[in-house]
């Protein structure tokens, strides 16, 4: 399912069509949309749900594993049908696995292993495609014109990018330096250091890069140098003995 932007706790359908549930969360049911497909036009079946889930759960991080270890099962009940059972019922749980689930394409990841490197890009089911990378510098996506899902509601005035390119960098300084020669448009700074002394420039001076405060009333982590008590009497015993 997708997530709404502007709606707490809202999931839409995506790949699932039909939910049930029983009344104590002990099961659910989903039923797949028949257009289902992955990006290399192989249907969307409830056994690659099941497949994805069990090599989560063999191979995915500890966290995963621990987290629905009160899953009892995920199972393709038919083609297009899988059953999710609790050993424990647990509504979060239930309704997250349910959610949140990336379904991988069982005929891709059947012979691989997520601990091992891949050489070629991975399938997906989303609009977008990977059609060029460079090994840990670059990662470029393209819009699938032929993405089954365009048109759902769900996905109505989303993905309206033709391509999206991904750049990685390894040092906060080297990306902060790519930023003010003009590589990239938009920079969120947290370090105060770098906001007060490193925002200087031709391209600041001509205009072309604007340095803006935005106020926001979100809980943030406090950065900051400051002295105690104990380090001034400290500073002030240095000072007296020289």
């Amino acid at each position: 399912m997708l997530p709404s932007s502007d709606e707490i706790d809202s999931y839409y359908p995506l790949i699932a069509e039909k939910v049930r549930y029983a009344d104590d969360y002990s099961w659910l049911e989903l039923d797949i949309n028949p257009n289902a497909r992955f990006s290399d036009g192989v249907p969307i079946t409830a056994k690659d749900v099941e497949f994805t889930f069990d090599k989560f759960m063999k191979e995915g991080v500890p966290q995963f594993r621990a987290y629905y270890k009160d899953v009892k099962s995920v199972k393709a009940t038919s083609k297009l049908t899988v059953r999710i059972e609790m050993s424990v019922p647990n509504k979060e749980k239930l309704f997250g696995l349910a959610q949140g689930t990336r379904v991988l394409p069982e005929h891709f990841w059947k012979d691989k292993n997520f601990a091992e490197p891949l050489n070629e890009p991975p399938v997906g089911s989303g609009a977008y495609k990977i059609v060029d990378y460079k090994m840990g510098q670059s990662l470029t996506y393209a819009l699938d014109e032929n993405y089954w899902a365009k048109d759902l509601p769900v996905n109505v005035g989303r993905n309206n990018f033709k391509t999206i390119q991904y750049d990685y960098y390894r040092d906060d300084t080297v990306m902060l330096e790519a930023f003010k020669a003009g590589e990239f448009d938009l920079r969120q700074e947290n370090s105060a250091k770098f906001w007060a002394s490193s925002y200087t420039g031709a391209n600041f001076d001509r205009g072309f890069i604007k340095k803006e405060e935005i106020e926001h009333h979100k809980p943030m982590v406090l950065k900051a140098l400051y002295l105690t008590l104990n380090d001034l009497c400290l500073a002030t015993q240095k000072s007296v003995k020289r």
